[in-house]
């Protein structure tokens, strides 16, 4: 995970590029001049020709994934179980426990420029007894435990009436219920995963002064069947029944975990599925931020799409070099806006949890 560090300054978009040619050794030759060229044609046009738009900024303000309440620093801790309830706890699970903390962290988050917020649903198949282990919520049978749904709701609820403008859920199957782990097609799980998107997005209609969206399957999207057999029937299966029931206007679609070809096979799994896309793209990255944008863009326009928009779904928490490279690739890039996760990429490269939800990645 590790990569060069920019200024701390925001630099120009040649310094930028330079600078990434210079240090992303892993790169060919080859691909190292298409950027060059992919840069120098997008700078042409977005920045010298009178009728053509420049975007300059991030559309809108965003915000953090709130993975628990009251996260403690020491979850960095690889050797942490966070199956353990009573250290982990997720909104979705033990909101009603500590709600006055959860608000207190949300009120901060809002004042220091936040203004979306999003929440990972991650969930299994566990005994019938259980609301949750940890970060994994229960959903036996597919159904979420009546707490569990009123926990969300609320959630929804607080964050409209503290000001953030969108929520965003994160479905995000585990162990046998995740098809990362299928051989083959496994039906009981499909559906069951399928019921717990229904049940939430139901419960989620009657809530009122928030946008609301969607991300299907945490970085489902466009996975290559070496790495999923089965993810591309699951994308395409979930997708058809969603948009069929609710319309493709609140949802991102399926997150994608930034691969080059994976943003295109995802775009081909839709359109075969139900012939409509997302109304963006939704990416967790992390690193090599400019060139992994333009692989993108090129393959939602070679796709047929001549104006994407994507929106960070993940990247670093406040770092400012992860933004100057979000800015200055939003001047030729249309980026929604900007959603840190509860990570840090320290001198050393390791990954550290903050203590704080502050934010850089605002609206300029």
């Amino acid at each position: 995970m590790a990569e060069d560090m920019f200024e701390t300054s925001i630099k120009s978009s040649w310094t930028i590029l330079i600078s990434q040619i210079i240090a992303l050794g892993q790169y060919s030759v080859g691909l190292t001049i298409l950027n060059l060229f992919r840069f120098t044609t997008l700078f042409v046009v977005c920045c010298l020709a009178h009728n053509s738009p420049a975007f300059a900024e991030l559309s809108e303000a965003g915000g953090s994934n709130y993975v628990a309440i009251d996260l403690p620093e020491y979850l960095a801790d690889r050797s942490f179980d966070w199956r353990d309830s009573t250290l982990f706890k997720t909104p979705a699970c033990q909101l009603d426990q500590d709600k006055s903390r959860a608000s207190q962290e949300l009120q901060k988050m809002f004042s220091s420029g936040q203004r979306k917020i999003a929440l990972v649903l991650w969930h299994m198949h566990q005994p019938s007894d259980q609301i949750c282990t940890g970060f994994a919520l229960n959903s036996f049978r597919g159904r979420f435990p009546a707490i569990v749904v009123q926990n969300v709701q609320n959630f929804a609820k607080m964050a409209a009436h503290i000001g953030f403008s969108e929520f965003e859920v994160r479905f995000a199957p585990l162990a046998g219920n995740s098809p990362r782990e299928w051989k083959t097609w496994n039906i009981a799980a499909f559906h069951e995963n399928w019921e717990i998107i229904q049940q939430i997005k139901i419960a989620l209609d009657q809530i009122k002064g928030i946008t609301i969206t969607y991300d299907l399957g945490v970085e489902l999207g466009g996975v290559e069947q070496e790495h999923c057999v089965e993810c591309s029937a699951y994308t395409s299966n979930i997708w058809k029944l969603f948009t069929q029931n609710f319309g493709s206007l609140d949802t991102y679609g399926f997150s994608i975990a930034y691969r080059r070809g994976r943003l295109a096979r995802l775009i081909q799994d839709l359109q075969q599925s139900s012939g409509v896309l997302p109304k963006a793209f939704a990416v967790d990255l992390y690193k090599n931020i400019i060139p992994a944008l333009q692989d993108f863009q090129q393959e939602a326009i070679d796709a047929g799409d001549s104006n994407p928009e994507f929106f960070i779904q993940e990247t670093y928490y406040n770092d400012q070099n992860t933004f100057a490279q979000f800015l200055d690739a939003s001047k030729f890039i249309h980026i929604k806006a900007v959603m840190q996760w509860p990570r840090e990429e320290d001198s050393h490269g390791k990954s550290i949890v903050p203590h704080q939800y502050k934010y850089l990645y605002q609206k300029k």
